[in-house]
């Protein structure tokens, strides 16, 4: 909201890029803790560490969950919402297929 109406929200210009800066690290870390918790069983604070070392660590599935997360704000943009729903099986598989690096890596070093 504080994007939309900067304004109003009696918030200055310049304070617009570190909001979206954060938005964006944001996302990108639950997105990876998404597929940790979707395919792992540990505890939330372990999930939470997991995902924040994984966006640093393992650059190129950070770098394919950002160009995922734009191709979607581009469907959703150009068509709607609905569409992107209904080919939410195909981005599901193609975010276990971006992140399959760091999911071998949790196997291997943090699982038994």
């Amino acid at each position: 909201m504080n994007l939309a109406h900067l304004d109003v929200a009696a918030v200055p210009r310049w304070w617009a890029v570190p909001l979206v800066g954060v938005a964006a690290v944001a996302t990108l870390v639950g997105t990876n803790a998404l597929v940790i918790t979707s395919l792992f069983a540990f505890r939330a604070r372990d999930v939470a560490r997991l995902a924040l070392h994984f966006a640093v660590r393992a650059p190129g599935v950070s770098l394919g969950t950002v160009l995922l997360l734009a191709a979607s704000a581009a469907v959703t943009a150009v068509t709607s919402e609905a569409v992107l729903a209904l080919a939410g099986s195909v981005c599901a598989l193609a975010l276990l297929r971006v992140a399959a690096p760091m999911t071998a890596t949790i196997r291997r070093e943090f699982t038994a």
